[in-house]
């Protein structure tokens, strides 16, 4: 069964999930952490941690950086011209047609001008049977994900069947080289163009500048000009199209004229012919790696390594795992919201880490004190024990809760109806069956303070009949003080600076009730006044039940 989070504990969660997946800093970290549902049964909780101990024991073998440099495999789409398939009925035909890759016919005359006849090779209408170039592409774009992947799996399992593939892919490396070359022709022999033109330039310019007029004059009236051009032009051209022979194409494709300009007509026709004579051989290439892979299965399991980064990421934060116990308890946690946290240790409820079994704490200690960023804490703490995860603490114990409530009041909840609502809401944690963790911040804020205390003390008392644990932050420390069942605790401030800005030691003093903002205000005021000045804010400290 799931944990019910109630007003802030959801906020709580949200706001965990998000630090935590920042950390990790992929995706799919997020995706996972959110599969994580906080459960409420020991045994399930259990479970989970052994699950999440496993992965974390793989991730501790990885960096960030190695799962997040992994991608997906991306198929791209294109229609083959150089292929049919001849299909033998209605059904054969419609399927055939929504694959989009080639041309689809139900009579064999219409297939004598096609370089390949699926017809002929394939045992079932499926990419890896009609277009499985597009899979080896999908492969060889993104050859350092599979790369990646294969030494991941063989670090991890001690095998990886992509070990295989990955050296039939070098196999068909050069064939697959040349066939993205016959995409690329035209821009090929465009750059062959401008490099031709811009020496036969330069070449012409020299001969200019080696001539003399006269030698120039003489060559004009012998009409030898044109042919030491022509020749010139033909010479830097033959040079030039031996780069186009690496694609198969002796053809001569080039106007051989100034300036030279491509034959575009041959050269379709050139690389139509050579692409012809390359397609089946390299479709049947293709189509032997494509039938030994699934890329749905094998982008999961590049998803299921990028999930990891949340254990590796858990493993950095140096959380760790809390004990199942009575009550809930913690050495050193520290916030996940704050930079810089000081470490706070506490406890509620029975456990073995402190001493103190109370499971009704009243919380108090001087304004900015650290009061709300502890309960912050202690609900951190209880929801990602209670999702199965390591806790950011040195060491914890908690208790298995079936509702984690928290109450934290707005800054605008003010009035009767903010009180009543407050109210309800709070009655309502309190009753129905289950166990449950109550986090309490100033509800007397919104009501008299008399009234709030009297109220709070006829909740504590029915929380903790019930077994609920309850920390409730109040500055009504000394009107709950008369209560055996009540354990109250402060956060000392140890004084202000000369900006009366709060010394603060967040780490609560137990048994000791904190003191307040103004109290400290009064005694630094009264340290620094003379005479009866001196003599009436020693009054109000004395009010305040220190001598």
């Amino acid at each position: 069964m799931e944990l019910v989070l109630s007003g802030d504990a959801r906020t709580i969660y949200s706001r965990l999930v998000d630090a935590i997946s920042k950390k990790a800093g992929i995706a799919e970290a997020l995706e996972e952490l959110k599969s994580l549902k906080p459960l409420s049964s020991a045994e399930e909780i259990l479970r989970r941690q052994e699950e999440v101990r496993r992965k974390m024991e793989l991730a501790a073998r990885v960096s960030i950086s190695d799962l997040s440099s992994l991608e997906r495999f991306r198929i791209g789409r294109r229609f083959f011209e150089d292929r049919v398939f001849v299909a033998r009925d209605d059904g054969e035909y419609e399927k055939a047609v929504r694959l989009n890759v080639c041309e689809v016919v139900r009579e064999d005359e219409r297939v004598e001008r096609y370089a390949i006849n699926l017809s002929d090779f394939v045992s079932d209408i499926s990419l890896s049977e009609f277009a499985p170039e597009l899979i080896v592409e999908a492969l060889m774009s993104n050859i350092d994900t599979l790369k990646r992947l294969a030494r991941l799996e063989q670090e991890l399992h001690g095998k990886s069947e992509l070990s295989g593939i990955l050296s039939e892919l070098e196999d068909i490396r050069e064939a697959h080289k040349k066939v993205k070359m016959f995409d690329e022709a035209e821009r090929i022999a465009l750059d062959l163009q401008e490099r031709i033109n811009r020496e036969v330039e330069e070449r012409l310019a020299e001969i200019k500048l080696t001539l003399t007029a006269d030698e120039l004059l003489k060559m004009v009236g012998e009409g030898r000009v044109a042919g030491e051009i022509e020749s010139e032009i033909e010479r830097v051209i033959s040079k030039y199209e031996e780069e186009l022979h690496e694609l198969g194409i002796y053809d001569s494709v080039f106007h051989r004229s100034y300036p030279v300009r491509i034959d575009t007509e041959a050269l379709k026709n050139a690389v139509d012919r050579v692409r012809e004579s390359y397609a089946l051989d390299y479709y049947l290439r293709c189509r032997k790696i494509a039938g030994k892979i699934d890329l749905e299965r094998l982008n999961e399991r590049v998803e299921h390594y990028r999930r990891l980064s949340l254990y590796r990421a858990l493993i950095d934060l140096k959380f760790a795992f809390p004990e199942v116990g009575c009550g809930t308890a913690f050495i050193n946690g520290v916030n996940l919201f704050i930079s810089n946290p000081q470490p706070v240790s506490y406890c509620i409820g029975e456990n073995s880490l402190f001493p103190h079994s109370e499971g009704a704490v009243i919380l108090t200690g001087a304004n900015s004190g650290g009061k709300t960023s502890l309960l912050d804490l202690i609900c951190q703490i209880s929801i990602l024990f209670h999702m199965g995860l390591p806790v950011n603490a040195e060491r914890a114990e908690c208790a298995v809760y079936d509702e984690i409530f928290y109450f934290r009041r707005k800054r605008s909840s003010y009035g009767s109806g903010a009180f009543e609502r407050a109210l309800k809401s709070l009655v309502r944690a309190i009753s129905g069956n289950g166990r449950k963790l109550i986090l309490i911040d100033e509800f007397e804020a919104i009501t008299e303070p008399g009234a709030g205390a009297r109220i709070l003390a006829t909740l504590l008392e029915v929380a903790s009949r019930k077994g609920h644990h309850v920390v409730l932050v109040s500055h009504l420390g000394e009107e709950f003080a008369g209560l055996d069942f009540i354990r109250i605790d402060g956060i000392e401030a140890k004084g202000l600076d000369e900006n009366f800005n709060l010394i603060v030691d967040r780490q609560p003093v137990f048994g000791r009730i904190g003191r307040s903002t103004p109290e400290l205000i009064v005694e630094r005021l009264m340290e620094k006044s003379r005479g009866e000045v001196k003599e009436i804010f020693s009054k109000l400290l004395r009010r305040f039940g220190q001598e």
